[in-house]
């Protein structure tokens, strides 16, 4: 497995999605997909790991349903699963109560598959899980994964990948 340059890794996908992304100082950019939607990307060059996290819910409803506690811990469970991690996990943020899901991406991961595909699949599962969301809480004004409050206000435009309707990027 060779080593992967992560500023290099990260300016080529950003050219691939129409656009000027760099890691800033400390390894770390963020992505505004849809004028909502905060992607979080942090590279751990040394250690060969890149980490995608986004919130996912401002906190969890009160009380929490049974069935929401399972899928959280399904989602737990994920990395113990399939093949070392490698895939989405939803944890809770102790100082702001922000349910956010994360992926440790492992730089074996990261020398197989493009990271486009790494980054649309986790996108994916951001969706498959405010579904859940809305089917667990239906009725419960009280609580919704869309209902972030980012107040982000970037200029730009992109849609050059299909699932991307927007896109703005910000350090």
């Amino acid at each position: 497995m060779r080593d992967i340059d992560h500023r290099e890794l990260i300016k080529n996908f950003g050219l691939e999605m129409g656009m000027d992304l760099q890691l800033d100082d400390d390894g770390f950019c963020q992505l505004v997909i849809d004028d909502s939607r905060l992607i979080n990307v942090r590279s751990h060059q040394d250690d060969g790991l890149i980490i995608l996290s986004a919130p996912v819910a401002e906190e969890l409803p009160d009380p929490v349903s049974y069935p929401l506690v399972l899928e959280l811990l399904d989602y737990a469970l994920g990395p113990c699963f399939l093949k070392g991690g490698n895939c989405p996990v939803v944890g809770r943020d102790s100082e702001s109560d922000a349910v956010v899901m994360y992926m440790v991406v492992t730089a074996s991961v990261l020398s197989e598959k493009k990271f486009i595909d790494i980054f649309t699949e986790f996108l994916s599962e951001i969706e498959s899980f405010d579904e859940m969301i809305s089917e667990n809480f239906a009725g419960n004004s009280d609580f919704s994964s869309k209902s972030l409050d980012s107040n982000l206000n970037f200029p730009g435009v992109f849609s050059k990948h299909p699932i991307f309707s927007k896109i703005l990027l910000h350090f």
